[in-house]
């Protein structure tokens, strides 16, 4: 009979369209990583597609991946009957309950195990593909797999199977279960962050649940062609790791067979109240004079009325759910946890001001509130037809958008406690660190608000779906699919612009000294843009919203168009004119204003660049003597406009007849370039690289002056990473972001070699040997001793400039203020200048000015700073010859 149940429960589980489309999903990831130059997993640089340890690391991967569909089916398996009514006949058969759980879970597990055999076959027959590039795969080895298999997939399901198996057993929840997956998952990679601590190394190996440490350790000082060819002994902490997991899937199981109680349950406590209830209310008598009822009024008072009692009755279904205090003490004790274990060790203490902690409680929690928001949307879209419901439900006199808006608003109730939950976790450890300075403020206006807007993004799209699919499961499997293409397309960047990405919004750096400065504009943009989009996906939600027993999609069609007149017609003009009218600003300002790229444009400019000009790679070219730097900041535009002059001289042994003139970094252009008795042969506005014809060589040891004027505007947004160089408080600008140099160098260059052999591009050759000292003599521009160098930089008046040299001039006029830096010492051309609203503090040392500039509201340590520089100071005179300034 055992057997019996488990084929039934298989045979069952297989016409589960679920499965299919994991198994479909699988293979496709697999089968396109082998074979598309674009898409890569579980690799790493220089190991080959089907390398060994890839096919280790990819068994790890989707283990994981499919934990949210072996729930599914196991804790199905256990709980089905029971909703489906049938339980009670197939325990008054003679199946044993040993029988009954053992094969239940036995034909779900198959099933799973069944669908994980897609891995080895996608990778084996992808490989095989014509368009491979034979480059990046190794031979096919059949053991790699096999090991795979059966070492590191087969007992991962059977963990987490037997784990959720025994959580549905004893829970009889499946919404209980869906949490125990949300947690492991959550603090499998909390842990993964937080314990990668060399001491701790061998007891995560052992205790990390999918044995991805324990492979990571055992191959760890391996080299590459190890990594391609060689298996990992089944020995060590991967050993150990495989029978601690199998036993706790053993202890599982048994758990579940322990607490499942075969037998008919009596009568539930609401059906023993409901029972007294009823024999408690007095007969009726027998004749009641007839009383007319009040006439229903529709009108939009009574909708109002209507539609508060649906939202208070969404709140309280929400709020009373057992799930609900579970997720805000998950959510409490996950940020705890991450802000602890990612703090510095206690001898590098430091302070939790509040913008230092909320991008890591951002990240920490991302993962799970996506899944809380698409979890809670199929929870609260189909209540009613779970508990049957519907059709009373449906025949009240509300219109859709009655049942659609409370629905939302419940779920951004469950967002918004957990993320308030979040915020009381972390006042509560700065609390903890004596640390008082709790800015409430900043918590709401850039965490809750920002990560609730961007999460009802995802639930927006995860209630249309749910009200579209003909089941509960389906739209989530749906939902997992766009949350996994959402997170492989956030690694891969097929599309890359926030424009085309749904929910994705441009990057808003955080820091005390600046704030969000101007850059929430562009976050919110973004927002407002995918905001209006969702509010189209929830009116979409409302014209197809399913009444009563209809669930063809056909016959709401054909009353969208009924439905949208009146009030949603103006909502969804009101939302188009949004949707496009900020999709045009953020257009204005990523693509005009700023310069975008996607990833292969960025990549075929690198390789034009290097086949260009690679050729000039060792060309004999000037070094830079003395500088001399005018630098105008304007904090508020940001915008720093540089003038400057250069000295050079020709230190190599050739004479030298072309002068090569580049900027280092994208965004700063050369406005202007004068050299002395040259004339331009080149001038590449693509990648701005100028070439100048000296009308008479430089011979060894001659000089040549060159004046220049550069320019940094940082306008609008990008669509990418933020440029913070240039701020309103808080400027930051090295050599590299306002200077040229000369010559040509690799510092720009492709370095993957996969990559370069794509591309047609030569292998780099690397650094020099150390034996090589006639590396030592050449002369490089980048690496050069300055003789002298004189920077003058002008600001606002109310912030203080810095630059290498000492300080002999400092003026304020016309509400700019200009100081002076001079340094007679030789210096390397490295450098950076700064301008924020410092507070300054100085000591005199033996001669030397100590000083330290610093935000007014970070006022720590600042004394032991200037203990660290003295005692320093001392140590390195004494120990390696004078100090050759007179400021520090």
């Amino acid at each position: 009979m055992l057997i019996n149940i488990a084929r039934f429960e298989f045979r069952y589980l297989l016409r589960n369209p679920l499965l299919w489309l994991t198994a479909a999903l699988s293979f496709a990831m697999i089968f396109f990583s082998m074979n598309l130059e674009d898409w890569e997993m579980g690799s790493e640089g220089g190991l080959v597609r089907n390398a060994a340890y890839a096919t280790l690391r990819n068994s790890v991967m989707m283990s994981l991946v499919f934990m949210f569909v072996t729930t599914s089916f196991v804790a199905n398996a256990v709980i089905r009957d029971d909703e489906t009514g049938y339980g009670p006949i197939i325990r008054s058969t003679p199946i044993t309950k040993f029988e009954y759980i053992l094969g239940r879970f036995l034909g779900a597990f198959a099933v799973a195990a069944f669908c994980m055999l897609t891995l080895p076959l996608a990778s084996i027959l992808g490989a095989m593909m014509p368009w491979a590039n034979p480059a990046n795969l190794g031979p096919t080895r059949i053991t790699d797999y096999l090991y795979a298999y059966f070492l590191i997939a087969l007992p991962n399901l059977l963990t987490h199977s037997a784990i959720f198996f025994a959580l549905a057993t004893v829970t009889r929840s499946m919404m209980a279960t869906y949490l125990g997956v949300i947690t492991l998952v959550s603090a499998f990679f909390s842990l993964e962050g937080a314990l990668a601590r060399p001491q701790l190394m061998s007891a995560v190996a052992i205790a990390e649940p999918f044995a991805a440490r324990a492979v990571k350790d055992a191959v760890r000082y391996w080299t590459i062609e190890q990594r391609n060819t060689v298996l990992p002994e089944l020995s060590g902490a991967l050993l150990y790791n495989r029978l601690l997991w199998l036993t706790v899937s053993v202890l599982c199981l048994a758990i579940a067979y322990a607490a499942y109680r075969f037998a008919d349950r009596g009568m539930s406590k609401r059906e023993r109240k409901k029972q007294k209830l009823e024999k408690n209310i007095e007969a009726p008598p027998a004749h009641r004079p007839a009383v007319s009822l009040p006439s229903p009024v529709h009108n939009a008072a009574s909708a109002r009325a209507l539609l508060w009692l649906r939202m208070k009755f969404e709140f309280r279904q929400v709020i009373l759910s057992p799930a609900f205090p579970v997720l805000m003490a998950f959510g409490m004790y996950t940020t705890i946890f991450v802000l602890l274990t990612q703090r510095y060790p206690d001898y590098m203490p430091e302070y939790p001001t509040t913008l230092s902690l909320i991008p890591e409680i951002a990240d920490a929690l991302r993962l799970v509130l996506m899944i809380v928001s698409v979890y809670y949307a199929g929870e609260v879209v189909w209540r009613e037809r779970d508990r049957r419901v519907h059709e009373l439900i449906d025949a009240a006199p509300l219109p859709n958008w009655a049942y659609v808006v409370p629905k939302t608003m419940a779920l951004a109730l469950v967002l918004v406690s957990m993320l308030v939950c979040n915020v009381a976790a972390s006042i509560a450890l700065q609390l903890s660190l004596q640390f008082t300075n709790i800015e409430l403020g900043k918590y709401l206006l850039w965490y809750v608000l920002p990560q609730s807007f961007d999460m009802l993004l995802v639930a927006a799209v995860a209630i249309l779906v749910q009200s579209l699919s003909p089941h509960k499961v389906i739209g989530w499997a749906v939902m997992v699919l766009l949350l996994v293409w959402r997170e492989l397309n956030y690694g891969h960047r097929w599309i890359n612009h926030h424009l085309l990405n749904y929910s994705e919004t441009s990057g808003m750096p955080l820091s005390d000294l600046n704030g969000a400065a101007g850059f929430w504009k562009g976050a919110w943009t973004f927002r407002l843009y995918w905001g209006a989009f969702a509010i189209l996906l929830l009116l979409a939600a409302h014209l197809l919203w399913r009444r009563g027993t209809e669930i063809r999609l056909k016959p709401r069609l054909a009353l969208a168009r009924r439905r949208l007149a009146g009030t949603p017609g103006v909502v969804a003009v009101a939302a188009l004119l949004m949707f496009t009218a900020t999709g045009a600003y953020a257009y204005y300002n990523t693509n005009v204003l700023n310069e975008y790229r996607t990833e292969d444009e960025q990549l075929a400019a690198q390789v034009e660049y290097e086949k260009r000009y690679a050729k000039y790679i060792g060309l004999p070219q000037p070094t830079l003597e003395e500088l001399t730097l005018d630098i105008s900041l304007d904090p508020q535009e940001r915008r720093a406009v540089t003038k400057g002059r250069y000295l050079l001289r020709n230190t190599s042994t050739q004479p030298i007849t072309e002068l090569h003139v580049r900027p280092i970094e994208e965004g700063t252009v050369l406005t202007k370039i004068a050299i002395a008795g040259a004339r331009q042969i080149v001038n590449d506005e693509k990648f701005n690289y100028r070439i100048y014809r000296l009308a008479r060589p430089m011979q060894p040891n001659d000089t040549l002056l060159l004046t220049f004027e550069s320019r940094r505007w940082h306008r609008g947004f990008r669509n990418g990473k933020q440029e913070t160089a240039i701020v309103e408080n808080g400027t930051f600008l090295t050599q590299d972001d306002l200077i040229p140099v000369l010559g040509m160098s690799d510092d720009r260059f492709i370095e993957d070699p996969e990559t370069r052999r794509k591309y047609g591009l030569p292998e780099l050759g690397g650094p020099p040997k150390l034996e090589d000292l006639s590396a030592t003599v050449k002369p490089s521009f980048a690496n050069t001793w300055l003789r002298t160098s004189d920077i003058t930089i002008s600001t606002v008046a109310d912030q203080t400039p810095i630059a290498p040299g000492k300080k002999i001039a400092d003026t304020t006029r016309d509400g700019r203020r200009t100081a002076r830096f001079v340094s007679t010492a030789p210096t390397r051309l490295r450098f950076s200048i700064q301008s924020a609203r410092y507070a300054e503090k100085h000591r005199q040392h033996k001669g030397v000015d100590l000083a330290v500039y610093y935000h007014p509201q970070h006022h720590w340590n600042i004394d032991r700073m200037l203990d660290a520089m003295a005692v320093s100071l001392d140590h390195y005179q004494a120990n390696f010859g004078p100090y050759q300034f007179d400021h520090f």
